[in-house]
């Protein structure tokens, strides 16, 4: 009776602890991979551009524009960005990149967009 009783406490101390530590791990899970609220530095109209999967696309936005998320619809892959109204625009690059290809030089990951059964990551040159 004595062993079975503290069997049993050590048994509910581990699966606290577990549940614990998996609580963790998804908290920095979701952190990491930018689930969650968003806070932007900016306000304007929010615009949805297509990006070439495998190549480099360049969009005409302000500096200041903030890029919202990455997704692919069918096959295609799609960037949503608030942009300000009224202000210059500038040339920016998208790489959208397949699994296995090299990253560019002083490049920025934005994200991640499965198209079909494909993937592709893409990032912003600097």
């Amino acid at each position: 009776m004595q062993s079975s009783i503290w069997f049993f406490i050590i048994f509910a101390v581990f699966c606290i602890a577990l549940g614990v530590r998996n609580a963790q791990k998804k908290k920095n899970r979701d952190v990491k991979f930018g689930k969650g609220p968003k806070t932007l530095n900016v306000t304007g109209v929010i615009n949805k551009y297509e990006l070439e999967p495998g190549s480099r696309s360049a969009l005409m936005l302000p500096a200041s524009a903030e890029i919202i998320t990455i997704k692919a619809i069918g096959d295609a892959v799609y960037i949503w960005v608030v942009v300000p109204e009224n202000q210059v625009t500038v040339k920016r690059i998208f790489n959208v990149l397949a699994t296995g290809e090299s990253v560019p030089e002083n490049s920025t990951y934005i994200g991640t967009a499965f198209p079909d059964k494909l993937v592709f990551h893409v990032f912003e040159e600097k």
